[in-house]
């Protein structure tokens, strides 16, 4: 094999018409300056897999490259990827378990977006801002078209579904742009549980919901708080009777019991865990209506079911206390994790807000604004001849 030593790099003027890529046929490790590399390229199929190819990626990846290290102090790792139409991609796997920050991530959009997070210094500043000078406007409409919105987004933008969103869309929930939340005339805390806490499976999650009027008296709807996590049965057990006791209790410390701000009504997905959390914690004295999922339709039918009312402008965020015209943080991971739906990985989020819009609307807590009648309108008179 003829072994050649990368010197120095330096930038040429003019783009040559060739590039090099170091790659040794039927192998993704090489040795670059005496540094073992494991080079990780296209891992998934940006048009988009089947979960269980996914899975096989993610499984190959975790428990046999992962482990190809000649010294873990020196190894290094490259991944080389557009993204696919799923959040569970390789790419969306190694950034959602970084919890400790060891990835360069490079993620370089054909459109400029201020809100991605990348170690690229980008020097665009205008949203929209074009890449490569060698595009334009024109030819990425001509992209979108052709590729439809999620395969552009996935492999132009490097994000499974498009900015502003897929089913869901971002824009669609309004920011209370206050810094003390509006007073509240109810309040419905959702879940949605899991079995177990291993890697494989889903999150426990939760969300809590206050209803309020607006300044016609019409119910509107606001999220309070979200948590997730994979827990064990018991840990669970005790989450949910501390939410329940009071929803802002999401972190590592026990909040002291008050009764402001513990929710009037917990709903529990009568499912897998569910069932049996539900009789448990009747007994612990915290009491749960449990929601019947396949009553309202698989999870794309019970979004449906909710995508006009949050498109009509009636669910909320609370705002950042140092910029109102931004989410809350928590908010805003938890809009981002919806507005990927239908391809995003975990849809524990997506299952707790359904439920707890369904069962206000159900309810008539909360109507649709064009459900609403005027008190001063006319009522028709039906005439019996």
């Amino acid at each position: 094999m003829q072994r050649r030593i990368v010197k120095s790099i330096r930038r040429k003027k003019e783009v040559p018409d060739y590039v090099y890529n170091i790659e040794v046929k039927d192998n993704n490790n090489y040795f670059a300056n005496n540094i073992l590399v494991h080079n990780c390229d296209d891992p998934n199929d940006p048009s988009g897999e089947s979960q269980a190819v996914i899975d096989s990626v993610n499984n190959w990846w975790t428990q046999k490259m992962f482990n190809r290290v000649d010294d873990a102090r020196t190894a290094v790792r490259i991944m080389v990827q557009q993204r696919s139409q799923s959040e569970d991609d390789l790419s969306g796997n190694i950034i959602r378990n970084d919890v400790n920050n060891e990835w360069i991530k490079y993620i370089l959009p054909m459109e400029y977006e201020s809100s991605l997070q990348s170690n690229f210094n980008d020097r665009r500043t205008v949203e929209g801002e074009l890449l490569s000078c060698r595009d334009t406007k024109e030819t990425v409409a001509q992209l979108k078209r052709e590729m439809g919105s999620y395969g552009y987004a996935a492999q132009y933008q490097q994000r499974p579904a498009p900015a502003e969103g897929g089913m869901i869309k971002k824009k669609w929930f309004k920011i209370y742009k206050y810094n003390t939340l509006p007073e509240l005339e109810y309040t419905i805390q959702s879940w949605d549980t899991a079995l177990t806490a291993n890697d494989n499976s889903n999150y426990s999650a939760c969300t809590t919901w206050g209803i309020f009027l607006d300044r016609y008296d019409n119910e509107n709807v606001i999220l309070l708080s979200s948590w997730r996590d994979k827990l064990e049965y018991p840990e669970l057990r005790d989450r949910v009777k501390r939410l329940a006791a009071d929803y802002r209790d999401t972190g590592n410390s026990i909040l002291a019991k008050n009764i402001n701000y513990k929710p009037e009504l917990v709903v529990i997905e009568a499912k897998a865990s569910g069932d049996p959390l539900i009789q448990d914690l009747k007994r612990a004295g915290v009491y749960a209506r449990p929601f019947i999922p396949n009553k309202h339709g698989d999870k794309i039918q019970r979004v449906r079911l909710v995508t006009s009312l949050i498109e009509s402008g009636i669910v909320w965020t609370p705002c950042q206390k140092n910029n109102v015209e931004k989410m809350a943080d928590f908010a805003d991971e938890f809009v981002t994790s919806i507005s990927y739906f239908p391809n995003v990985s975990s849809r524990d989020y997506v299952d707790t807000m359904t439920q707890a819009l369904i069962t206000l609307r159900d309810s008539s807590r909360i109507l649709h604004p064009k459900d609403y009648r005027d008190p001063d309108e006319e009522k028709e008179t039906i005439r019996f001849y």
